[in-house]
């Protein structure tokens, strides 16, 4: 198997893991705080960074393959590529939207 199919095969375990605890960590509270539960948790590192960090990069992993270069490990310590700091950027991006559709959901269903 060449390095390049497994680095994508890498990238769609990262969308599946982020389909998964978005799942359990968004979507369930989301459904109890529909079904009128008294009270909703989420577990917020889950939900607003583990899920868009797996999700930008393993995307960009599947649609970059070995090609794609996020660090610079010539450098000790690694450093941050232009394209690194961009996944970060929309993985904060994400995040940041994420939390804003989840909050504005569960205000309009009546919880703080």
């Amino acid at each position: 198997m060449s390095q390049d199919l497994k680095i994508r095969l890498g990238g769609v375990l990262s969308i599946v893991i982020a389909g998964v605890v978005g799942w359990w960590a968004i979507l369930l509270p989301l459904q109890k705080a529909r079904a009128g539960a008294p009270e909703v948790s989420m577990q917020l590192k889950a939900a607003y960074v583990l899920v868009p960090l797996a999700l930008v990069f393993g995307v960009a992993f599947v649609a970059l393959g070995s090609r794609m270069h996020y660090r610079d490990t010539t450098r000790t310590p690694p450093t941050l590529t232009p394209l690194g700091w961009t996944l970060f950027a929309l993985v904060a991006v994400l995040s940041g939207v994420l939390f804003w559709v989840v909050q504005s959901q569960l205000s309009a269903m009546g919880y703080r």
